[in-house]
């Protein structure tokens, strides 16, 4: 349903884009269509983490940076002028977008492990299992509670 849901936001910015109205502004518009398509790729994530689907390693650690790409994109827009106005009515936008891109990002380290050690190559993958607990590590180090 996510994927449809991004569909209508490109069909939105494809047709509408230069609309002067603020809440159809192109950015805004495709930034919705990003945070779709990567709420549509974290249940592919989730799914594979939960053993439900088959899905290689290395497909998983792709598919996780690309959620972790999407949100960070999400991010950007709401960090902008653009995006002022909806961090005053969703104050928990960014902080929970940026939680996850840490989170998606470690997954993909982890698996990217994974990987190389289903090749033998061990110094990735202990270098690879370092930048996932790195990852990790900095979702504490993130400003706590919700900015005013």
């Amino acid at each position: 349903h996510y994927q449809c849901s991004a569909g209508a936001f490109q069909f939105l910015h494809d047709n509408f884009g230069s609309s002067s109205c603020v809440d159809m502004s192109p950015q805004l518009i495709e930034m919705y269509r990003n945070l779709m398509l990567g709420q549509a790729q974290e249940c592919i994530v989730e799914k594979s983490l939960r053993g439900l689907t088959k899905v290689k390693n290395m497909n998983i650690s792709k598919i996780a940076m690309k959620v972790a790409q999407y949100y960070q994109s999400v991010v950007t827009v709401l960090e902008s002028n653009v995006g002022a106005p909806l961090v005053k009515k969703h104050k928990d936008w960014i902080k929970s977008l940026q939680i996850k891109c840490s989170y998606y990002t470690a997954i993909a380290h982890l698996y990217q492990a994974n990987s190389m050690e289903e090749q033998s190559n061990f110094g990735y993958m202990i270098a690879f299992q370092q930048l996932a607990l790195q990852k990790i590590q900095s979702i504490g180090k993130l400003p706590r509670g919700i900015p005013e």
